[in-house]
């Protein structure tokens, strides 16, 4: 999503010079120089300013052949009858929880199958591939679940995902290539995506 508006950002402010790095990496923004990093989820550092843009939502979701082989569940313990590919976050080994919500009840759950990878396009792919059941975020899985790639399930159990922030150093006098950059994203991403559609 954002790749494609810096393109217009780009157009809009000619003299500008964006060096985008894409990676779920935490970042130092005062040792490393950066002016601004969009973030998923709550920023570390409570000194930094977190501009809200919107919330994620993840959606389980598998191939149609998938689920033709293997059926579909119908909660989230069934999963653990079935391939699960997980997000895996290298730094610690761990897995990325899959929340879930009915009603009221907010609840986690940690699955993890034979294909697990620290990166959400790829996932994707393999779950386009019939490999398994993935939870991704639905930006990304929108368009495959559009085309019918990928068939959305457990939809009575949706949690709302975590936020997306821009977030920046806090200083007293904000610099005029963040300000433009920050209000640009705000118009950008809003809090209703077309990806929920």
């Amino acid at each position: 999503m954002i790749v494609p508006a810096l393109s217009k950002f780009i157009e809009i402010y000619p003299d500008l010079i964006v060096d985008a790095e894409l990676s779920d990496r935490s970042v130092d923004l005062a040792y490393e120089g950066i002016d601004a990093t969009v973030l998923i989820g709550e920023p570390a550092d409570s000194r930094l300013i977190a501009r809200h843009l919107c919330n994620l939502q993840f959606v389980a979701c598998a191939s149609p052949e998938y689920l033709a082989k293997r059926g579909e569940p119908l909660t989230p313990e069934d999963l653990d009858q079935h391939h699960c590919l997980s997000y895996v976050m290298m730094n610690s080994g761990r897995y990325r929880e899959w929340h879930f919500q009915k009603g009221t009840h907010i609840f986690s759950k940690t699955v993890s199958g034979r294909l697990n990878i620290n990166n959400a396009e790829s996932l994707l792919e393999a779950a386009c591939s019939g490999v398994g059941i993935v939870m991704i975020s639905n930006f990304i899985a929108g368009h495959a679940i559009r085309t019918g790639k990928l068939r959305s399930i457990l939809n009575d159990y949706r949690a709302i995902g975590p936020p997306v922030s821009v977030v920046y150093l806090p200083n007293r006098h904000l610099s005029a290539k963040v300000r433009v950059f920050i209000d640009f994203l705000k118009q950008h991403i809003t809090d209703n995506p077309d990806w929920d559609r």
